[in-house]
């Protein structure tokens, strides 16, 4: 079986916990055929800085390029390995944005991880209310078609981010269900430009059973004509690299899809499932 992850974090990320041979190694022990390295590079700045240097403001790339070149030196004849990396709030800083995407990867995944003017999701923490949650949602739909509409990136990242915190850990009843019209809306605008989505399935760990997006959004975009998915562990642990990848590909199948997408020098190419 193919089993490609295409999204991890090492700790060039501020979140990140382990080397990138220290990622490739716990892939190759987890009997995955391609690994690719998604360090965060995020146009506002990052909110929780973690251990980077002061002078690494947008993304760490000296220490990925040091790193990747050593982890493909170990491990290159075990598993493929690619240089990727997840970009997110483009359209809050277009310069950087500019700067960020024109360089070389892979493969490179466009995030929305935080609105204007607030920090991300994940840190944000005090959910009010279900009419709160709301709220924000509403502003993410719309600043997610603000991210999907820049240009130069390969697939969207994680549809629905905002629910692991909503949802997932704060517990309040909202979803994207009423948002049908708007992600029509988005999902015609990648298929229009060459781009897909990611499926992340970082929910599916420690026994969870969601995705990012869910079943009915991947239907929604098969329906809209998409093709190019990508599957991404989001790990940020050498422990969580490969997990609910094969799950995601019984998603991606039950979704009506015959392809899961990986890349090589920024071209998809697309593997039977």
């Amino acid at each position: 079986m193919y089993i490609a992850d295409y999204h991890t974090h090492s700790h060039a990320s501020p979140d990140g916990h382990a080397s990138i041979s220290e990622m490739a190694a716990a892939a190759v022990a987890a009997g995955l055929t391609e690994l690719c390295i998604t360090d965060h590079a995020e146009c506002n700045g990052f909110f929780e800085r973690g251990d980077l240097p002061d002078d690494v403001l947008y993304f760490y790339q000296a220490r990925v390029d040091e790193e990747f070149t050593e982890a493909r030196e170990r491990f290159g004849d075990q598993i493929k390995l690619l240089y990727g990396v997840e970009i997110a709030q483009g359209h809050e800083a277009p310069a950087v944005y500019a700067d960020l995407i024109d360089r070389h990867y892979d493969f490179v995944i466009n995030s929305l991880h935080n609105l204007r003017g607030e920090t991300d999701f994940y840190y944000m923490k005090e959910y009010h209310s279900a009419e709160h949650c709301r709220s924000l949602l509403r502003r993410y739909i719309e600043e997610l078609y603000e991210t999907a509409a820049l240009d130069g990136f390969d697939v969207l990242g994680h549809i629905g981010y905002p629910l692991r915190y909503m949802r997932y850990q704060a517990g309040f009843d909202v979803s994207l269900d009423v948002y049908q019209a708007e992600l029509t809306d988005i999902f015609r605008l990648l298929v229009s430009k060459g781009r897909g989505i990611e499926l992340n399935v970082s929910g599916l760990r420690d026994g969870g059973h969601v995705t990012f997006p869910t079943l009915k959004e991947l239907k929604l975009y098969r329906a809209c004509g998409g093709e190019i998915v990508t599957i991404g562990s989001d790990a940020h642990y050498p422990r969580h690299v490969g997990v609910g990848i094969i799950q995601g590909q019984a998603m991606l199948r039950e979704a009506g899809f015959r392809f899961v997408t990986a890349y090589e020098q920024r071209v998809p190419r697309f593997i039977t499932l």
